[in-house]
């Protein structure tokens, strides 16, 4: 299974979900419509596993629990006469959403109308990343740091993000001093807005900023403490996600003048899905903040 059609699956991991039941309304005859039947969906995916097992993370890897709930909702929703249908429109919807190199469904259909006694009615089909469509969003990372040199970690992330496959077009604000938000005394803040295209699922954009500020040597041992690197993902495309491994648009953005107002030198009609323009937060925002001479440079 490699050449055009699926990708290279040498030294990749396989995970799946088996058994996802669901009540719906699919099949080529009148009442199947009507009354609907339950359907049952396996899913399995591959992919390089290996920032999870290295790390025994949960943000680097795919959670299988979105993965359930996302087949389920295209289950439950619309109708196809065509089990054959159902398995590839699930197919290109997890590979969309989550990057997985190779999906394999498999759609049962156990109370198929059938005349003679069987078990089950069984439709599978392989999808590779490279027949699916990938859209290209646009993705908004917030930088910071205040432990120094300040000016220099900010710069390595922006290389990084600017060097990244499937991360292109970036954009990037000026940089800005900030006050330190909480009850924990430390040192200022140099912040900067990065804006580009991808195509690259959200989940991955997580798992590059986590990379990056791993090798700045990033340490939470104090919460909200000083860093030397922080890479918020602030919004994708107009994507709203609420699970243990990605929350977007980012639930505080519109709370953080350091987020917004170099957002806005960025883009005066910034928005953030579910809130709409981020300006009129940003006027009503009293968090200290300037503008500095010296600015970030896209590498070359």
């Amino acid at each position: 299974m490699t050449g055009d059609f699926f990708p290279d699956l040498t030294g990749m991991g396989t995970m799946g979900v088996k058994g996802i039941k669901v009540w719906a309304y699919h099949g080529a005859l009148e009442f199947e419509r009507l009354v609907g039947q339950e359907f049952i969906v396996d899913v399995d995916w591959w992919g390089d596993s290996s920032a999870a097992t290295n790390s025994d993370s949960l943000v680097k890897t795919i959670d299988y629990g979105q993965v359930a709930s996302l087949v389920a909702d295209i289950v439950g929703g619309e109708s196809f006469n065509l089990i054959e249908t159902l398995a590839k429109r699930v197919a290109d919807a997890v590979i969309e959403k989550f990057g997985m190199d190779l999906v394999h469904v498999t759609v049962h259909k156990p109370n198929a109308p059938l005349e003679v006694e069987f078990e089950d009615v069984v439709y599978t089909t392989f999808v590779g990343a490279r027949n699916a469509p990938k859209p290209i969003r646009q993705a908004v990372f917030s930088l910071g740091s205040n432990i120094e040199p300040r000016r220099e970690y900010l710069q390595f992330a922006l290389t990084a993000l600017a060097t990244t496959p499937g991360i292109e077009n970036i954009r990037v604000s000026p940089v800005y001093m900030t006050g330190a938000v909480g009850d924990i005394e430390q040192d200022d803040f140099l912040n900067a807005v990065v804006i580009a295209d991808t195509d690259l699922p959200s989940t991955e954009l997580v798992r590059r900023g986590l990379a990056i500020e791993e090798a700045a040597h990033r340490t939470r041992d104090i919460e909200h403490g000083p860093r030397t690197l922080d890479v918020d993902l602030i919004r994708v495309g107009d994507e709203v996600s609420d699970s243990l491994t990605l929350t977007l648009p980012h639930p505080r953005a519109h709370e953080r003048a350091f987020v917004l107002v170099p957002w806005l030198a960025l883009d005066p009609d910034a928005t953030l899905p579910g809130l709409g323009r981020v300006a009129p937060y940003a006027a009503g925002l009293h968090q200290r903040i300037r503008p500095q001479a010296e600015r970030l440079f896209l590498p070359s």
